[in-house]
């Protein structure tokens, strides 16, 4: 006989196949349904981020391959000249360029010196990350009454 983990039954030790498999159902359906929502709602404001950056380097009067890295340091990470000409395809020459202008912009912030050198978001790309965690909505759960149904103790027949 072999034993089947908890994790992989509806709500007890040990599988029945006369068991009711509607608290799982609904739990995976819920997680499926929380998933879309957040997927969506990055989709959404990736969009908008994009569009707020568009703005900067019209602005500026900036080089459109540039926005990819101001959306990488949105959304938090670091940037590296390495980095920048594995995705723009530009030369040594043109990726030193291109983020001095955006770090004497200040749209980056640069650390440090030499091969260690990398930027991070400056004030005005914290101000859009800002705005959209601002603007972000709750998820809207479907099914807001599964964590309590989920407490409660299963009845055994």
């Amino acid at each position: 006989m072999t034993i089947t983990p908890s994790w992989l039954t509806p709500g007890h030790g040990s599988w029945l196949p006369r068991d009711d498999a509607h608290r799982w159902l609904t739990f995976n359906l819920r997680a499926h349904h929380m998933q879309a929502q957040t997927v969506a709602r990055r989709v959404e404001e990736a969009g908008k981020t994009w569009a707020e950056l568009d703005e900067l380097i019209a602005e500026h009067s900036l080089a459109e391959r540039m926005i990819d890295v101001m959306f990488e340091a949105v959304l938090g990470y670091r940037v590296r000249r390495s980095g920048y000409i594995k995705r723009t395809a530009v030369t040594d020459q043109t990726a030193t360029r291109d983020l001095a202008a955006l770090a004497n912009a200040g749209i980056l912030s640069p650390h440090g010196n030499g091969r260690g050198r990398y930027y991070t978001a400056g004030p005005p790309l914290i101000e859009i990350q800002q705005r959209r965690r601002a603007r972000r909505q709750l998820l809207h759960d479907p099914y807001p009454w599964i964590r309590v149904k989920l407490a409660e103790p299963v009845a055994r027949p």
